[in-house]
């Protein structure tokens, strides 16, 4: 079995995660949860740079255990024009949480999850992000 994500099954990931923190999962199928309104954020020129693009590692990364054993992929960020941020470092699941960023330098602040904050840096020459030393890379289309 291959326990890898591709860039496509990540992002597909980040995507489905996204509209279900955004819509929220009611038990009541009668009940609608309004998602917060958020407001677009205004970037400097190296930061516009980031929006709506996923950034992943090269490398895969144990991120957790099944009943196969360690399970590795890749870590995926992703930062959105209304100033949130999903951040996919664990096995199934993924941090939700704002993020500001000026001239290259991000900060990112989250409610809930394992984390409750990481700096980071945007290289724009190398498409990168670089959270707690691991460098995530633009993801291109093939």
């Amino acid at each position: 079995m291959d326990r890898h994500f591709r860039p496509a099954a990540l992002s597909l990931l980040l995507i489905v995660l996204f509209a279900s923190a955004c819509l929220g999962a009611s038990s009541d199928p009668d009940r609608i949860d309004i998602p917060p309104t958020y407001t677009l954020v205004t970037l400097d020129e190296i930061c516009s740079q980031l929006i709506n693009q996923p950034f992943q590692t090269r490398e895969a990364y144990e991120v957790g255990v099944d009943a196969n054993g360690p399970v590795f992929q890749p870590l995926l960020v992703s930062f959105l024009q209304d100033g949130r941020v999903a951040w996919v470092y664990e096995f199934q699941e993924a941090q939700f949480g704002v993020f500001t960023c000026q001239q290259g330098t991000i900060e990112a602040v989250f409610e809930t999850g394992t984390r409750s904050s990481f700096s980071a840096r945007y290289d724009p020459i190398r498409l990168s992000v670089t959270i707690d030393g691991l460098e995530y890379f633009l993801v291109q289309d093939t």
